[in-house]
C-alpha cells in the first residue's frame, strides 16, 4: 500500500474505575466529575482524525473498533467507555458517542 496514509488513530487501554462528567456551562475547559466511582472497562486517552476527515464518522468508527476489540468475545458497552480529559471537540465526540453529556471520564495519573 504505497499510497496509504493515516487518517485517524485512537489510543485506549483497560480501565476499572471512572467518574461521571458534570455538564459544562461553556462546553469546554477542564472537565469536572461527580466524584462517585463508576465501573469502566476501557479508557480512551486520545482520539485523533485528520482535519480533512473529521465529521465523517472516522472517530466513531475508531471508538466502535475499540469496543469490539478491547477483549476477546466481549464488546465494551458504550456506558463503560471512559475518556481522559478530552478537548472541547473530544468532549463533543464523547457526548455524541455515548448519547449524553454525562459520559465517563478518568484521570490518567490515577
Amino acid at each position: 500500500m504505497p499510497n496509504a496514509k493515516l487518517i485517524g488513530c485512537v489510543v485506549a487501554h483497560p480501565l476499572s474505575v471512572a467518574y461521571r462528567a458534570l455538564p459544562s456551562a461553556d462546553g469546554g475547559g477542564v472537565i469536572r466529575h461527580d466524584g462517585n466511582k463508576q465501573r469502566a472497562v476501557c479508557g480512551v486517552s486520545h482520539v485523533w482524525v485528520t482535519a480533512d476527515h473529521r465529521r465523517r464518522g472516522v472517530g466513531l468508527a475508531l471508538l466502535d473498533a475499540i469496543r469490539r476489540n478491547m477483549a476477546t468475545g466481549f464488546e465494551v458497552p458504550r456506558n463503560e467507555l471512559a475518556f481522559c480529559q478530552p478537548t472541547a471537540r473530544g468532549r463533543a465526540l464523547a457526548a455524541a458517542y455515548v448519547g449524553k453529556d454525562a459520559f465517563l471520564v478518568y484521570d490518567d495519573v490515577e
